[in-house]
């Protein structure tokens, strides 16, 4: 049988035409604003940053900021600051993973977040700051910088469209932040004011503080050298808390200690600051002309360990003096002898005190229970709570507060040795 020729023709014209629109469609558009993509991917976990959106303010002193206007982490915990208020306290709510998937929807498919390799948008005014906006997604990593929107270009329209979209999402379940306490930063306050109020916390050294925080807003030539490590100084628990809200209400913005004055200042500490990253600390990142990305100082710092001894020789001098005094009453009845003529055998330290030898067996286990009870004082490095607390709400109980006295150490020290005494 014969078939028509023409009708081949027609029907390969019509198979090579609609392949080719297949081609084009597949090969030629790509994924363009607008146009919606398959799940995006991202990694849970709990300060796992997905976005941030925060503000970097402009040519004001210092120049930093370290609280989001808008962050959604990897367990689904959302903070924010409210629009409309002038107050800059976060707020936070818990989403689900179906609200998760449609916010990275949004920012990455339907607005294309990372469709092009620009790092700036918009119209720059110099001095004046503007928003970085850093997206975690699909196993990408792009950090944008946004600024005055006026007069955009219709092909940078999209990156305006997904700041309004965060800005705009603010569920109505959202409660007041609770941070695990705050990171403080200080520099020393030459000028006299009146409007200077004590540091509450004698244990923190400001000017040891203001020291390690010298490079993070000097720089580190204008520093002067050390071996101690630099970093933001966080504050856990009550305490922290407490030391936000007087900053937050005006009543601690200049403190004095030792006859110095610090200008402090603090905010709260965010879910991702306590992430212990591979390189085995954690991180704080700031943004504005004194940002960066600057570790988080273990609370068992070098210069807490000082401060601590510092307190520790003043129990060593009591407890000295005291030791002089009893052997005084134990070898002469309290009558002034010359001290070399009285020791009869016993042994005399190297700061001319005697002692009887058991005597110093006591002072073995009597200097570890006061350096253990000294340990009260302590911040933990991983809690709020001290280091040997009986009760980590209402502090030390009758015994450590006790054992802590040297007069009363050294009082258990005459009761178990009748030779040390001799009365």
């Amino acid at each position: 049988m014969n078939f028509p020729q023409f009708s081949l023709k027609k029907r390969g014209t019509g198979l090579m035409l609609a392949s080719l629109a297949l081609v084009f469609l597949f090969t030629g558009c790509g994924n363009p604003a607008g146009a919606t993509g398959g799940p995006v991917s991202y990694t849970p976990g709990v300060g796992q940053v997905l976005i941030r959106l925060i503000e970097a303010p402009g040519n004001i002193a210092p120049s930093l900021n370290a609280l989001p206007a808008w962050e959604l982490y990897g367990d689904g915990t959302l903070l924010y600051q409210s629009q409309g208020t002038s107050s800059d306290k976060l707020l936070q709510t818990q989403l689900q993973p179906a609200d998760i998937a449609h916010i990275l929807d949004v920012v990455v498919n339907q607005d294309a977040f990372f469709a092009d390799t620009k790092s700036l948008y918009g119209r720059l005014i110099p001095d004046v700051g503007h928003m970085v906006l850093t997206v975690h997604a699909n196993k990408r990593q792009k950090t944008v910088s946004l600024f005055d929107e006026e007069g955009v270009p219709s092909e940078d329209q999209h990156m305006f469209s997904i700041l309004h979209f965060l800005q705009s999402y603010q569920p109505a379940s959202s409660h007041p932040y609770a941070a695990p306490g705050a990171v403080v930063l200080v520099r020393p306050y030459a000028r006299s004011t009146t409007s200077v109020v004590s540091w509450p916390y004698p244990d923190i050294s400001l000017q040891e503080v203001a020291a390690q925080e010298c490079q993070i807003l000097a720089g580190q030539g204008a520093c002067a050298a050390t071996s101690d490590p630099t970093g933001y100084f966080p504050i856990y628990g009550k305490r922290g808390a407490d030391l936000l809200n007087m900053v937050e209400s005006g009543k601690l913005s200049l403190a004095r200690q030792e006859g110095e004055s610090y200008v402090v200042l603090a905010w709260q500490l965010l879910p991702d600051n306590l992430v212990v990253q591979p390189d085995g600390k954690q991180w704080v990142e700031t943004f504005g002309f004194n940002g960066g990305r600057w570790p988080l100082l273990p609370v068992l710092a070098t210069w807490d360990i000082r401060s601590q001894n510092r307190r520790l020789k003043g129990v060593v001098v009591v407890k000295r003096a005291l030791f002089k005094w009893m052997s005084q009453v134990a070898s002469t009845g309290g009558k002034s002898t010359p001290l070399a003529s009285r020791c009869h055998g016993w042994r005399e330290d190297r700061c001319g005190v005697c002692f009887p030898p058991v005597a110093h067996m006591l002072a073995v286990p009597g200097n570890l229970v006061l350096a253990l009870m000294d340990l009260h004082h302590v911040p933990s490095a991983r809690s709020s709570a001290s280091a040997l607390r009986l009760s980590p709400t209402r502090g030390p109980g009758l015994g450590p507060r006790l054992l802590s006295c040297p007069v009363i150490s050294q009082t258990l020290y005459c009761v178990l040795s009748p030779l040390y005494c001799n009365v």
